[in-house]
């Protein structure tokens, strides 16, 4: 079986003027709620199909992964026998397939719909953490076996590969609703189609040709391979890594294509490496092996995704908003401190703090302009012209980069750089999930909805609860008017003192943060691997931020015009 690399990617924007069964009892009051468990825990449960036992799954738990209102809650996971079993093993067929294990079916699986509930609570709950999976005292094949989990609600399926000899995922799981099936399965190694022979004294027999326009047989007594390329229409490089069948005797192939989020349009010959020109058709039968290659055409559609992470941030004049000094800690100097707000009273920020920028004047990260607490900063002279930092009314707004390094992915904590004076840069907790003062913090309220363009995904909307676009005249070219808390208040005394409008004098809820988490597998893509953005707020991306904070890949901080940046994550 071959391995699948899965990464993962955060995206932050932080708007900044604007500006991812055993019972364990609850611990650690935060706030109005206990974390559960304690410790990190391993709960079991049966595995039951028609009344008979199919093995065991255990599943381990990280301390702090669940929420209880009262401090004598118990964890439990419960399980049931899942009644769409031939749904998700056509799911599990089909991604087996994508991920280039072409020449193998499953034999035999084992699964069931999993939940996790705090005993307090009416309904179970989403893991904030990710959680390890291991089944037991199965019939499946160990050595040919992969695990896998299904969300019912969106219909997406994971592969997961497992440790040599066992059933245990050899990576925790990150479940995004509340019930979903999580399952093992072994494989054989499967053949093509069998043809429909006219008489069977012959080898090979004229078959009908299928929808594609082609069908291919072999008159080779041992089979021949076939080697297929994956191009999209038009392109010079392949989109995935070429994959290869075999094709016995008396077996038909009548679709080479394999590719989701694409559609087939043209298939040719590839013979001495060099593509024909002519698309295959009618009946072809193979004598030795051979090379094809597909071309593509791209799919749209309008996919809202899992939940995003929304915080809405109080900016005002007095020590009740985000800006607060306790948001910081003891002692920590005004030089140090990332705000909300230009350097000004009405923002409750006088924080004089500076970074370094290569060839640059140290750069005030707090202010938008030249002024911060009467100082003429953020600026410099060329050539008798003034540029100011950030601006972008000559052409020369950049980013302030190195204000972060990282992020701490469970408690969202922002792992900082350093001043210009090389001290610790300090941050209030913008994407904690603790109680700070002048936030507000909603983990699921909204979702984010993506066009997507083959394997492209382009930003599109954000939705509330209730399924409403938050979005209005959000400009998808230009990233402006991107205003996603709006509909949460937008007057003078709501969440910002100066209630700033825009140039059609319409007022908006300015200050806010987001949080987006994505995992994706590689498998055999070999096409684009870019993460885009555009827009006026900060954001940082990092990349596989569970090993250590991960690594910053786009950055794009402090306050400024609207910035045009990409990352490409081949090279990250």
């Amino acid at each position: 079986m071959k391995h699948t690399k899965k990464k993962k990617l955060l995206a932050f924007v932080l708007c900044m003027v604007l500006v991812l069964s055993t019972a364990i009892t609850a611990f650690a009051v935060d706030g109005n709620f206990y974390y559960v468990p304690k410790d990190t825990v391993e709960l079991s449960h049966e595995i039951m199909k028609d009344g008979a036992s199919q093995g065991t799954l255990y599943a381990t738990v990280p301390g702090g992964t669940f929420k209880s209102s009262t401090d004598n809650a118990e964890l439990q996971m419960d399980m049931q026998e899942e009644t769409s079993e031939s749904t998700v093993l056509e799911a599990v067929q089909t991604e087996l397939e994508n991920t280039g294990n072409t020449g193998y079916t499953v034999h035999q699986a084992v699964m069931g719909d999993v939940s996790f509930r705090v005993s307090t609570e009416d309904k179970a709950q989403i893991p904030e953490k990710a959680v390890n999976f291991r089944f037991e005292n199965t019939s499946l094949d160990t050595a040919h076996a992969m695990g896998f989990v299904y969300d019912s609600s969106d219909e997406t399926i994971t592969l997961y590969e497992l440790k040599e000899d066992t059933l245990q995922f050899e990576e925790d799981v990150k479940l995004e609703t509340e019930t979903v099936v999580v399952g093992c399965f072994d494989v054989v190694e499967k053949e093509a189609e069998e043809a429909q022979p006219e008489d069977e004294d012959e080898s090979v027999q004229t078959v009908d040709v299928s929808a594609s326009g082609y069908s291919i047989t072999t008159s080779a007594t041992n089979g021949v391979d076939i080697t297929v390329q994956h191009y999209l229409e038009g392109g010079k490089a392949p989109l995935y890594k070429e994959s290869k069948v075999h094709l016995s005797n008396s077996k038909k192939i009548e679709n080479l294509s394999s590719l989701t989020n694409y559609v087939a349009v043209k298939v040719v010959e590839v013979n001495n490496g060099e593509a024909s020109s002519d698309q295959i058709s009618g009946n072809i039968v193979l004598a030795t092996d051979k090379t094809y290659r597909v071309y593509y055409q791209a799919t749209t559609e309008t996919i809202t995704k899992r939940p995003v992470q929304m915080f809405d941030y109080t900016i005002n004049g007095t020590d009740t908003g985000i800006n607060s000094s306790e948001n910081y800690g003891t002692n920590i100097p005004k030089t140090s401190r990332l705000a909300s707000g230009t350097t000004r009273g009405d923002y409750c920020n006088t924080y004089d703090t500076k970074i370094s920028v290569s060839g640059k004047n140290p750069y005030y990260i707090n202010t938008w302009n030249k002024d911060s607490n009467g100082r003429n900063v953020n600026h410099e002279t060329i050539n008798g012209k003034t540029h100011v930092y950030g601006s972008n009314t000559d052409g020369t707004a950049f980013a302030a980069k190195g204000i972060i390094t990282g992020i701490d992915y469970d408690s969202g904590a922002l792992k900082m750089g350093k001043t210009s004076d090389n001290a610790q840069l300090y941050e209030p907790g913008y994407f904690t999930k603790e109680t700070k003062t002048g936030k507000d913090i909603y983990p699921d309220q909204y979702k984010l909805t993506f066009q997507r363009n083959g394997d492209n995904y382009t930003l599109y909307d954000v939705t509330n609860a209730a399924g409403t676009s938050q979005l209005s005249n959000y400009n998808r070219d230009t990233g402006t008017n991107f205003f996603p808390l709006d509909g949460l208040g937008t007057t003078q005394d709501s969440k910002n003192t100066t209630a700033d409008t825009d140039s059609s004098g319409k007022k908006h809820n300015d200050y806010f943060g987001m949080r987006y988490d994505v995992q994706f597998k590689l498998g055999d893509y070999l096409g684009d691997l870019n993460y885009h953005f555009k827009g006026d707020d900060d954001l940082w991306c990092v990349l596989d931020a569970e090993k250590n904070g991960g690594q910053v890949v786009l950055d794009i901080g402090g306050i400024h015009a609207a910035i045009e940046d990409s990352v490409d994550l081949w090279q990250a």
